[in-house]
């Protein structure tokens, strides 16, 4: 392994900080390029970003790094002027990318240097913490989420999206397309008479008035429909199946 191409979690990554060295670019104008492309960059996988420290004339201070994949780091090079030294950049990172390829298909990485050795440490440190903060986040979702359906209750329709990690908007469109509330009317909000989603809703009835003259009304989800809707958010993609540590076929 190398100082350019490093190895994270079982995949090849380099950095802006990297990129910005090699091209002789600022970091500020390499981490704005990223930015700025974000959406491009992220058709190849999530860009993660870590809060670095380094050293200045004044003291320690933190920076933000954009850490890149093989894919997003040469997509992103595309996006800066060519020059000569570009172009050599180019043809070393490749090759780093090649070199790392070759050493992980040839069997496990060992370190070769003991600056590699302290890398694969913190690599490995850093990927435990992350796990384990995943693992206490999820648990605790999960909590609530058996509570959640334990409950005698019913709930808003955002409530039940911030519970299952779906955006508000992005539950409420799932919602009207599959039919299962009205999007548009007098009954805007209100579930369809559909035998299939029986049980899901429950429609309570205000003394107030809309301005139209019709019953204002709010409609809440029960616990069985809150399970439902996360089922179907997940059929759908709108959510992960992982995401509260449940399993996909129910609670």
């Amino acid at each position: 392994m190398n100082e350019l191409v490093t190895l994270i979690d079982g995949e090849a990554v380099t950095t802006s900080l990297a990129i910005a060295e090699g091209t002789d670019n600022a970091h500020a104008s390499v981490i704005r390029l990223v930015r700025n492309n974000l959406a491009d960059l992220q058709e190849f996988g999530g860009v993660a970003f870590e809060i670095r420290p380094f050293e200045t004339a004044g003291g320690v201070q933190s920076r933000e790094i954009a850490v890149l994949n093989e894919p997003q780091s040469a997509l992103l090079i595309t996006y800066m002027r060519n020059n000569d030294r570009v172009r050599a950049f180019k043809k070393r990172l490749i090759a780093a990318f090649f070199e790392l390829r070759e050493r992980l298909a040839a069997g496990p990485i060992m370190p070769r240097t003991m600056s590699e050795a302290l890398r694969l440490a913190a690599d490995e440190f850093d990927r435990a913490e992350r796990m384990k903060a995943l693992a206490e986040s999820n648990q605790g979702k999960a909590d609530a989420f058996d509570a959640f359906l334990n409950g005698k209750g019913v709930y808003l329709v955002d409530s039940v999206a911030n519970l299952i990690g779906a955006g508000h908007r992005a539950l409420w469109n799932l919602l009207y397309t599959e039919r299962v509330l009205i999007s548009k009317g007098a009954r805007r909000r209100q579930p369809y008479a559909n035998p299939k989603t029986a049980g899901w809703f429950v429609v309570k009835t205000h003394d107030t008035e809309h301005t139209n003259g019709h019953a204002a009304c709010t409609t809440y989800v029960t616990p069985f429909g809150a399970e439902q809707i996360r089922l179907l958010a997940i059929a759908r993609n709108v959510i992960e199946p992982q995401l509260l540590g449940l399993p996909s076929g129910g609670a």
